[in-house]
């Protein structure tokens, strides 16, 4: 018999290998500006555990923000015009 515990078991806090085949879709409309400081979060958390990956953000115009004072744009934090967004899967699937 298994003695008892005070705490009950918590499950493994590791990463689950992906295979390629993780996606994840984050939506802040209206705030845009909330959406490029996301993604720059996302990007340095990746960035923090070695990983090649690099998210991807979608919102129409210039994002200024006031904090850096830096403006953005999609195509720009993308690394990729907005004309290839259309291209997005074939893009992933391509990489993996």
């Amino acid at each position: 018999m298994r003695p008892s515990s005070d705490s009950p078991s918590r499950p493994s806090r590791r990463p689950t290998p992906t295979r390629g085949r993780c996606s994840a879709v984050t939506f802040d409309a209206p705030f845009r500006l909330h959406a490029v400081r996301r993604k720059l979060a996302v990007d340095a958390s990746l960035n923090a555990m070695g990983s090649p990956y690099k998210a991807l953000v979608a919102f129409t115009d210039v994002v200024k923000d006031a904090k850096d004072g830096q403006e953005y744009t999609e195509a720009k934090m993308n690394g990729f015009p907005e004309a290839a967004t259309g291209d997005i899967e074939k893009r992933m699937k391509d990489e993996v």
